[in-house]
């Protein structure tokens, strides 16, 4: 069961703010995580989206296989 809980805690799509704005980014697109105090930045091939959830929140609910802190 604990398995279970995992899989619907791990995102798919990352939250981030653009504008005022919710946007999900894809997890496939993302270069690298930057953390910058409590929120995080999140780079993509195209460009820089702001994060409100910070690095170990990010950590927790990415898949460890294809993220390393």
């Amino acid at each position: 069961e604990a398995g279970a809980q995992d899989a619907k805690r791990q995102l798919g799509k990352i939250p981030t703010l653009k504008h005022n704005r919710i946007e999900l980014v894809d997890v496939a697109d993302v270069v690298y995580v930057r953390s910058d105090g409590h929120y995080t930045h999140v780079q993509t091939v195209g460009g820089v989206h702001f994060c409100n959830l910070s690095i170990s929140d990010l950590e927790q609910r990415l898949d460890a296989q294809a993220f390393v802190r």
